[in-house]
């Protein structure tokens, strides 16, 4: 049985939450640009002012986060925002 649901978007660690496609890709580049950056999940949270357990949240898709919230963290890594979903 595939792990894909009927909408085409994937049920992360069987807990019933889809993820879209797009979240994957930019979560995938959020932890590449991160590391190439050198930033931790608590360093790159600060930089951007927001709580220090938001990027591990994010990376986790434990939250959903607001568009202002991901133009902070692609500025942070000093990448364009549209590259974060490529």
């Amino acid at each position: 049985m595939s792990d894909k649901t009927a909408d085409n978007t994937k049920d992360k660690d069987g807990g019933g939450q889809n993820i879209s496609p797009e979240i994957e890709t930019f979560v995938a580049n959020l932890v590449k640009e991160r590391y190439r950056t050198r930033h931790t999940r608590k360093s790159l949270s600060l930089e951007i002012e927001m709580n220090p357990n938001l990027i591990s949240n994010i990376e986790k898709y434990n939250v959903d986060p607001r568009l202002s919230t991901l133009v902070k963290i692609a500025n942070a890594l000093d990448i364009p925002l549209y590259k974060m979903f490529k």
